[in-house]
């Protein structure tokens, strides 16, 4: 019976996963978007299936809990205070705690129901879609036509479909083809050429979906794995001349790909340089240039403009549910959804729970970082995920999409017991 069991909680994460990735696509042929919630009752079904190992193995998962429970006590308390001038909501309070907790349910759950075998094949999956959805990122760039020109490269998703918002998921894929690359060559278990192949193709989707900020996040990726690597590295000439004719190599397909970015789409000429990456996150004009918030901005905008500077609200916010926009949009909402507060993680879980609250949502990227220790096999692949989970609360609003679960599956690697001896079929 145990065996069944689990068994079943792996099957359902393999259907959890094939739905993300394909959700968009089949909602573009006529399914409804409602479809996500199915996900839900899912991932409810595979944390109850989970329990017992979760409980078993619970000192893992111990601090990491115990961020979460404080977090959401926090925002509800917040909530409580502010009932006089915002209001209870109890939709809208539901729907924020099923958008916090359904990830690290999730992370917790795959944890305990995934060995090293499962995990390999997941991985080998991931890197043929990743082949097949470039293709079709190719195939619609040639074929899909928008109103909405000017934003063309969000409509362009592959099999996340071809509605704006796609490229969040697009972006995350990325990122995981990029260190499970990295991993399989540091393992000698992926030929040279494919490896090569799939990089080749995330640096295609990030130019045809104008995904500028994939450039930015494949040198943070290329300088964390030199930086743990220098020290080991035999400074001969010969391994001199290699590192520096990969470094040369990498960055003439770089500035190719930039190039190709701004003829494809010649209003982002000098978007990549420098001070034009630091324009855009700073710029007092706002992210859509119409007066509202900015990545960088975003968290002090929501202070000052949303808050008035009132201390009380900068510690704790106005409370969980008080800020959503969805399923019937809060008096907060209808006051500030100008500034487009909502559009980043940071700003948005700052309203909400104040500072107190966003540092503890940051601290449970970081007790993953610590509990993944060194000796791991994917240790190193979940510290650079933390890493990167970090830049996306500040960069966009994906941890709060479906696409945040491939973001946790990431990060409960480091969390696997890959010297468990019962195997899963």
């Amino acid at each position: 019976m145990e065996f069944n069991k689990k068994n079943v909680r792996l099957y359902i994460i393999y259907l959890m996963l094939i739905m993300i990735l394909f959700k968009g696509f089949l909602v573009d042929l006529g399914l409804p978007s409602n479809i996500k919630y199915l996900l839900d009752v899912l991932n409810v079904t595979l944390f109850f299936l989970s329990l017992d190992d979760i409980r078993a193995n619970i000192k893992n998962f111990r601090v990491f809990i115990l961020l979460y429970v404080i977090f959401i006590f926090v925002g509800s308390f917040s909530s409580i205070i502010h009932i006089g001038k915002w209001g209870f909501n109890i939709e809208l309070w539901l729907l924020d705690i099923r958008q916090f907790l359904r990830f690290p349910l999730f992370l917790l759950s795959c944890s305990v129901s995934m060995k090293k075998n499962h995990i390999e094949k997941i991985f080998d999956y991931l890197l043929i879609y990743q082949i097949i959805n470039t293709i079709l990122i190719i195939y619609q760039f040639i074929t899909v036509k928008v109103d909405d020109f000017w934003m063309r490269g969000d409509y362009l998703n592959g099999f996340f479909g071809t509605q704006r918002g796609g490229n969040l998921y697009v972006n995350v894929l990325m990122l995981m083809v990029i260190l499970i690359v990295y991993n399989k060559w540091i393992n000698k278990s992926i030929k040279k050429w494919y490896a090569i192949l799939l990089i080749l193709t995330c640096i295609v989707d990030a130019t045809l979906i104008e995904l500028k900020f994939f450039y930015v996040e494949f040198a943070i990726i290329l300088f964390l794995i030199f930086a743990k690597h220098f020290k080991s590295i035999e400074l001969s000439r010969e391994t001199v001349a290699k590192s520096f004719i990969v470094l040369i190599a990498i960055g003439v397909v770089f500035l190719l790909a930039v190039q190709v970015l701004y003829f494809i789409y010649p209003w982002m000429r000098g978007t990549m340089s420098f001070s034009g990456m630091v324009k855009n996150v700073t710029s007092s004009t706002g992210y859509s240039d119409s007066g509202d918030f900015n990545r960088l901005t975003a968290v002090l905008g929501v202070f000052t403009v949303c808050f008035n500077n009132r201390i009380l609200d900068g510690i704790i916010g106005i409370g969980i549910g008080n800020c959503n926009i969805g399923g019937g949009t809060s008096t907060f909402a209808e006051l500030f959804q100008y500034t487009n507060y909502s559009w980043f993680q940071s700003s948005y879980i700052f309203a909400e729970t104040g500072v107190i609250g966003l540092v503890l949502y940051i601290l449970t990227f970081l007790s993953i970082y610590i509990k993944t220790g060194n000796k791991q096999e994917y240790s190193f692949i979940v510290k650079i995920m933390v890493v990167l989970s970090l830049l996306l609360v500040i960069y966009d609003e994906v941890l709060k999409t479906e696409g945040a679960f491939l973001v946790y599956f990431m990060l409960s690697l480091g969390l696997v017991s890959i010297e468990k001896k019962d195997e899963l079929v």
